[in-house]
């Protein structure tokens, strides 16, 4: 089995930032496993991958999880930082708007109502993606999490909502973006872009 990781290209980047915050690697077979309530995506994952994997459903949640074998793709992984039982130690090894949007559609919000923001409970990728959004031009400040103090936000102030729109979903296709929140976030972009007479997606 190849390790479709080492393809050099947006989709690689995207799930690698997806994996971040829903999927982690096991002990067991060198598997990688990926978790989402939304099934959709997780084919969209399957046909990055390449190969026939089966989706489960668990029996307690609206949750379904997928798991693939693969040695090489487990060390790659864990050499950039993932290890078993869904940790992850020290800053991310890449970060561009590709790795940026699969940690959004993973760990990020955007309720319609409220500022869009990313959640972590690591320190170092807090300060990295924070770090990062105000380097290309975006504002962004860190806070607590209001229902646990282990975690952090990004946020990105409305004030900044179409910079960030546009940034995040560049060079996006529907094989690496989450239709929900995808929908979502369009949405108030668009009313946005009409209440300033315009409308543009870069």
């Amino acid at each position: 089995k190849s390790n479709p990781f080492l393809r050099v290209s947006n989709d690689t980047m995207y799930w690698y930032g997806y994996l971040f915050g829903d999927g982690h690697i096991t002990s067991r077979k060198y598997s990688v496993g990926l978790t989402s309530i939304d099934l959709e995506h997780l084919q969209k994952y399957i046909k990055y991958i390449g190969e026939n994997l089966t989706i489960h459903k668990r029996k307690s949640s609206q949750c379904y999880d997928v798991l693939f074998g693969n040695v090489e793709a487990h060390k790659w992984l864990k050499d950039r930082g993932f290890s078993v039982n869904k940790s992850y130690e020290g800053k991310l090894h890449y970060l561009n708007s590709a790795v940026l949007r699969g940690l959004f559609d993973s760990d990020g919000s955007y309720s319609g109502n409220t500022s869009p923001y990313f959640l972590t409970n690591v320190p170092e990728v807090a300060d990295q993606v924070n770090t990062y959004l105000n380097k290309v031009g975006i504002r962004s400040y860190k806070t607590k999490h209001s229902n646990d103090d282990t975690c952090i936000n990004v946020r990105i102030p409305m004030a900044d909502f179409i910079k960030f729109y546009n940034f995040l979903y560049r060079k996006s296709t529907i094989d690496n973006r989450l239709d929900r929140k995808y929908n979502k976030m369009r949405l108030t972009f668009e009313k946005k872009c009409s209440k300033l007479g315009e409308f543009r997606e870069s």
